[in-house]
């Protein structure tokens, strides 16, 4: 899974995004992702900043400033 974020400091010298470095540094799964009480700490210092999978911004309804865009926005609401 690579980042799709544009920002380069998002990208770690392995090549993966900080986010997945973070998972795997807590010994996290895809599914224990929304009930980790440390990554969505780290998500909310670095959202702003880092990757983050949308899914995860809408699940915790964090907004997102948006510096690329000039705006500040909560993240898109999935359809259902």
């Amino acid at each position: 899974m690579a980042s799709l974020h544009p920002n380069e400091s998002s990208i770690t010298p392995e090549g993966v995004s900080t986010f997945e470095h973070v998972v795997r540094h807590l010994h996290l799964s895809p599914s224990e992702y929304a009930t980790s009480a440390k990554l969505k700490e780290w998500v909310r210092r670095n959202k702003d900043q880092k990757y983050v999978p949308l899914y995860l911004l809408e699940l915790w309804r964090f907004d997102v400033d948006d510096k690329l865009f000039g705006k500040t926005a909560k993240p898109p609401q999935r359809a259902a």
